[in-house]
């Protein structure tokens, strides 16, 4: 089956998580790069965590908690200011420097394109109106709505649940808006590394890896 529409994750895929590393650096002159990489990785442990315990939180207070986490490992002083604008910088990342260009083409080959993510619905609000994307997607779609982090198969299932249920108007359009929910959905995550191509019988995704910096 021809592919109809295009899911991408948010952040790692379309937006670089690093970006914020020069705020970083201003902020904590020699400290910029390790904070950067310390964060992403302790924002994806207290995800993996969350979905392990069935405990939700927004992604948002997530990400702040990990910064705060992080400043404290590297015996940073994160004061309420620079608390502030880090985590404004975060609410707009940049955009990867391919990211608009490709959602361009694809949308010129008539693809139906959409954002699954973690993130809560006003930090993809935030990013996605900075990087100047929103007339380029059919849906913004945040894991909010079921309180359910995508990083497994629960969280998986319950959003499938959600878009399959016509009940919900949430549902009713995203169907109008991207045109189909299970055939013919390319799924575009973020997969930490780890290359991959499967359809799965739980979601009806096909999922596919594609790595940003060959080696």
């Amino acid at each position: 089956m021809a592919i109809q529409a295009i899911i991408f994750d948010a952040y790692g895929t379309l937006f670089d998580v690093y970006s914020i590393s020069a705020l970083a650096e201003r902020l904590f002159p020699g400290d910029g790069k390790a904070l950067a990489e310390l964060w992403r990785d302790k924002q994806i442990e207290y995800t993996r965590l969350r979905t392990l315990s069935n405990t939700y939180k927004p992604f948002w207070e997530i990400t702040q908690d990990a910064l705060i986490f992080s400043c404290r490992k590297l015996g940073l002083d994160l004061t309420l200011d620079a608390q502030s604008q880090i985590m404004g910088q975060y609410a707009e990342l940049k955009a990867f420097p391919e990211s608009l260009a490709t959602l361009q083409t694809l949308r010129g080959q008539g693809k139906k394109l959409a954002i699954l993510s973690n993130g809560n619905p006003e930090m993809l609000d935030a990013v996605v109106q900075a990087a100047g994307m929103q007339t380029l997607l059919n849906a913004v779609l945040s894991v909010h709505a079921v309180k359910k982090i995508q990083d497994g198969p629960r969280g998986l299932s319950a959003w499938t649940r959600h878009i399959r249920n016509a009940g919900q108007g949430h549902a009713v359009r995203l169907q109008q808006r991207m045109g189909c929910v299970r055939r013919g959905v390319v799924w575009l995550p973020d997969l930490l590394g780890k290359p991959r191509h499967c359809a799965d019988g739980r979601t009806g995704r096909h999922t596919q890896w594609q790595r940003k910096h060959p080696q």
